[in-house]
Order: C-alpha cells, then structure tokens, then sequence
C-alpha cells in the first residue's frame, strides 16, 4: 500500500496486476518502461528473518521454489524487452526508515521532476 500511496502522491500513472502481462507484476508503469515488484519475503524466499524455511510440507517448498524461479524468468522475460525491473522486498518498507531510501530508490530510478509534475 505504501508504494501504491507514493506512485499516486506524485502523480505517477501505473497499472496493476495486468492480467495480459507476464508474471502479473504489482505496477507497470509503462512511460517509464518500468516495473514494481512487492516480494512477500516469505512466498518469495527472500532469505530475511520474515523467510523462514518451512519444516515440513514438502509441497509448500516446492511451490516457494517455483515462485523464486517464476520470478527469474519473468525478471529476465521483462528485461530483455527493454523493461527496468525494481523488485522491493516486503521487510524493506515496513519501516518509514526504509521505505524512505525505497522512496528516493524509485525517484532516482524514474527521474521524477517535482517541478513538471507541479
């Protein structure tokens, strides 16, 4: 939500979760060309304390192996067509701290300008 919050507080225009684009990605913002994963650390192995490593069910660990590869060939698929994928971890905008250097992330990469925007 957060993120969704920022794109609309600087009139970025996106799209979510096209149905037609590969790996249904969280926001599409097609001016830019760009593309805003929010990984959940735990569904897509992020390797953080929020990514624990299920004890049992082994088909539930084969489902998180295939999301981290699904996430793999997507990021590739998209790349290869020009597309700058951002793939945002759950943990790293949980805090206002964090989600601040993701903020200035996400400027930096869209090359906002406050002053044509205004």
């Amino acid at each position: 939500m957060k993120v969704k919050n920022f794109l609309i507080n600087n009139n970025i225009i996106f799209e979510s979760h096209l149905p037609n684009f590969p790996g249904r990605p969280d926001f599409v913002i097609r001016e830019k060309k760009m593309i805003i994963n929010v990984n959940g650390c735990f569904w897509h192995q992020h390797g953080c304390a929020h990514s624990n490593t299920p004890k049992f069910g082994s088909s539930l660990w084969t489902q998180l192996n295939n999301t981290k590869t699904k996430d793999a060939i997507n990021r590739i698929f998209h790349e290869s067509r020009g597309w700058n994928v951002l793939d945002l971890w759950e943990c790293s905008i949980m805090d206002d701290q964090g989600f601040h250097k993701i903020s200035n992330l996400i400027n930096n990469t869209l090359k906002i300008d406050y002053e044509a925007r205004s």
